[in-house]
């Protein structure tokens, strides 16, 4: 069923290592060696026995439900490691909406949670620990990595242009994550989906923004 063996700590939280993909046939091979355990059951069965017979029924049918639905071809699509996790998506997401409404990427570090995460992408920028996916992300949507003082305020020290064909990229790909998501799917899987399609609407408005200032 594609389990993952070995995890990783990125941040506060621990995300898996390496994924592997189920293996339908190992699947339908489990359903089959299950199957006859429950078939034929006599009614002078041990208790023990039924319980073993049913344990084997239950453990086929979620099998056969798994191969029937769409998870498989769910995970396929999640196969590879999330370079953008969820959290830090969300954020970027953040900041795409502040750059919608204002203009700019400006957000001030005492303004609150969205200020110190921008701060911190700047001095992970600085400290040269920010991943290339994560700087290209923002890179795309014109944002500033460094800030000069001028009296009490610290202002951008030199602005850059965002990458409309950047931006359709990143849309692309996130459009692939959340395209016909099942009802059965993981609480996770659905959280994930949802981060995909609110930071796939902001770059969609930003770009047509940017579209109609051309």
């Amino acid at each position: 069923i594609g389990f993952v063996w070995t995890t990783k700590r990125v941040g506060r939280e621990s995300h898996p290592d390496q994924y592997s993909k189920p293996n339908p046939e190992a699947i339908a091979r489990i359903i089959e060696d299950e199957k006859p355990r429950h078939d034929d059951l006599s009614s002078s069965a041990t208790e023990g026995l039924e319980t073993r017979v049913n344990v084997g029924r239950r453990l086929a049918e979620a099998l056969q439900e798994y191969l029937g639905n769409d998870s498989i071809r769910l995970m396929q699509t999640y196969e590879m490691p999330r370079k953008i996790d969820t959290k830090w998506q969300t954020k970027y997401t953040e900041l795409v909406h502040h750059l919608i409404e204002h203009g700019n990427c400006d957000v001030p570090r005492k303004s609150g949670p969205l200020g110190i995460w921008v701060s911190n992408q700047r001095r992970s920028h600085k400290e040269g620990s920010i991943s290339q996916l994560r700087r290209e992300y923002l890179d795309s949507i014109g944002f500033v990595w460094t800030t000069k003082r001028i009296g009490n305020r610290w202002l951008p020290d030199q602005y850059s242009r965002p990458d409309p064909k950047a931006i359709v990229r990143i849309i692309d790909d996130e459009k692939l994550r959340h395209e016909d998501l099942t009802s059965g799917a993981p609480e996770s899987l659905k959280v994930r989906f949802e981060a995909d399609r609110y930071l796939v609407e902001a770059l969609q408005e930003y770009l047509a923004i940017i579209e109609n200032n051309q």
